[in-house]
């Protein structure tokens, strides 16, 4: 199982549409002509993302894969903590994403073992971590063949996330 690489400590890649003291404030605050000229839309509450990826988003959630459709029957779709299918982030899909705890998880197919899926992976990982989204990547063998551990995996992070956060009053 693994995790995609962490960007440099600090290093907030140059697409980043934070703005000063967003990162470090607590809450997020995003330049909205920069989103704008990037394509993106932030209504204040939910991160931005490109609307020419929500018809796209609903596709893939009807025709999911089989570890797709395994990982969510079996487990994410009736976990405590609320995950959504084939979430809009800006100008990528995250499998299934978990807003309180920032994690996407991410099932991969040979599609991802090219040296040009790679990269694309490591910088969409990139531009994820900007949003503190930790991207948990797992392979379509792993589902099938380890999926405990898989499950297992996935709420340690959710545990880790929870107790690392502030408490909310």
């Amino acid at each position: 199982m693994r995790k995609a690489l962490d960007p440099p400590e600090g290093k907030i890649p140059p697409y980043s549409p934070l703005t000063k003291g967003g990162a470090a404030g607590g809450r997020d605050f995003f330049d909205r002509d920069l989103l704008r000229k990037r394509g993106l839309v932030w209504n204040g509450e939910q991160l931005p993302y490109n609307p020419d990826n929500i018809l796209k988003s609903r596709n893939l959630r009807r025709g999911m894969t089989l570890q797709e459709r395994k990982l969510w029957d079996r487990f994410l779709r009736r976990h405590p903590i609320r995950f959504l299918r084939q979430r809009p982030i800006d100008h990528f899909i995250i499998d299934f994403y978990c807003a309180r705890c920032r994690i996407g998880i991410e099932i991969d197919g040979l599609q991802h073992s090219s040296p040009t899926a790679k990269e694309y992976d490591r910088v969409r990982s990139d531009v994820l971590s900007v949003y503190k989204i930790e991207v948990l990547r797992f392979t379509n063998r792993e589902i099938d063949e380890e999926f405990g551990k898989v499950c297992d995996m996935i709420s340690k992070e959710i545990f880790c996330r929870i107790s690392a956060s502030p408490k909310q009053e």
